[in-house]
C-alpha cells in the first residue's frame, strides 16, 4: 500500500493546472487499491480456512492427522486445538503407552464440547499410518533427524509438516541453524523429493494453544517447495481459527524458523508487559 500511496502523491505533485483533479484521481486510485487488497487478503483468509477431508452429516468434515512429538506442551495444545476443530489426531511418541496416557487426558479436557473429535494415542509409526495424509512432527531439534529417518517408510505419499525450530542448546534466545540453512529443508534433504514437506507453526506459543478458552493470538507462516502442498497445509491450519499465509519455498524457513528465538527473548524480557506474544500480518488499511 505504500506504493499506491506514493503514486497518489506523486500524481498531485506534477498537477500544475487543474491540480486538484489530478488529486482526486490519485485519491480515488489509492482508495481502489485498498479495496483491491483487502478483497485479496479476504480471499486468502477464506481459502485458508475452507475444511478438508471426507463430508459427514450435518456439513462437518473427518479427516485425521498425525502429530508426533505430541506428548509435548505444543504437541498436546495442537491436538487440543484440531479436535475442537473436528479433526481427528493420532498423537504420535517414541512411548506408545505415555502417548495414549496423554490422549486420554486430553480427551477428557474435550468432554462437553460440541462437535469435538477424538484424540488417540500411539507410538510414531503407527500415527503416521493411521493419518489420511497429514503428518505433524513437533519433537524437539534434538530428536528431529532420527524421527524422521525412523518414520521415513511410513511416509510414502503423505505431506510432512515441520514444526521444529532448530533452538542452540543451552540458550533458546539464538538459533543454531543446521548446514541445510532451517530444520524444515534439513527435513526436505533427509526424506528427498518423493516426500513432500511443508514448515508451519513455528512461532505459536504452546501456552497459547493450550488455553483452548481464548483464540490463538498469531498468524501462522507457512512455506514450502511444492506449492499444492503448502496450500493444504494452510487450509488445515485454518480450520483452528488462525489466518494463514504463504511465506515461500522451503529456504524461507531460515527467517520463519528465526522469529521463535525473537519472540522468546521478547516473551521473557521484564522490559515488556506481556509474554507467550506472537506475530500478526497487519495489512495496510485493514482495523488491528
Amino acid at each position: 500500500m505504500r506504493l499506491d500511496a506514493g503514486f497518489a502523491a506523486g500524481v498531485r505533485r506534477r498537477s500544475s493546472s487543474g491540480g486538484r483533479t489530478a488529486d482526486r484521481q490519485g485519491q480515488r486510485y489509492a482508495r481502489g487499491a485498498r479495496a483491491r487488497a483487502r478483497a485479496e487478503l479476504g480471499d486468502r483468509q477464506r481459502r485458508s480456512c475452507q475444511p478438508t477431508g471426507a463430508p459427514l452429516e450435518g456439513g462437518l468434515v473427518s479427516m485425521t492427522i498425525a502429530i508426533l512429538g505430541g506428548t509435548g506442551p505444543q504437541g498436546q495444545g495442537l491436538a487440543l486445538r484440531f479436535a475442537m476443530a473436528g479433526i481427528n489426531v493420532a498423537l504420535g511418541s517414541r512411548d506408545g503407552a505415555r502417548s495414549a496416557e496423554i490422549a486420554r487426558d486430553l480427551n477428557a479436557k474435550l468432554a462437553g464440547l460440541p462437535l469435538s473429535a477424538r484424540i488417540d494415542g500411539f507410538e510414531n509409526s503407527d500415527a503416521v499410518m493411521a493419518a489420511d495424509r497429514l503428518v505433524m512432527l513437533a519433537v524437539p531439534y534434538a530428536g528431529h533427524d532420527a524421527t524422521l529417518r525412523a518414520i521415513a517408510p511410513a511416509l510414502d505419499g503423505k505431506i510432512l509438516v515441520d514444526l521444529v525450530v532448530p533452538l542452540a542448546p543451552g540458550d533458546p534466545k539464538r538459533v543454531a541453524m543446521p548446514p541445510e540453512g532451517s530444520a524444515t529443508e534439513a527435513a526436505q534433504a533427509l526424506l528427498g523429493d518423493e516426500v513432500r514437506v511443508v514448515g508451519a507453526l513455528h512461532n505459536v506459543s504452546a501456552h497459547s494453544l493450550n488455553h483452548i478458552d481464548q483464540p490463538i493470538n498469531c498468524d501462522v507462516l507457512v512455506c514450502g517447495n511444492d506449492i499444492e502442498a503448502a496450500e493444504a497445509v494452510m487450509e488445515l491450519v485454518g480450520r483452528i481459527g488462525v489466518s494463514t499465509y504463504y511465506a515461500g519455498p522451503a529456504s524461507a524457513a531460515r527467517c520463519v524458523e528465526a522469529i521463535t528465538p525473537l519472540l522468546i527473548r521478547l516473551n521473557i524480557s521484564k522490559k515488556v508487559p506481556f509474554s507467550h506474544a506472537g506475530i500478526r500480518i497487519w495489512a495496510p488499511g485493514l482495523p488491528a
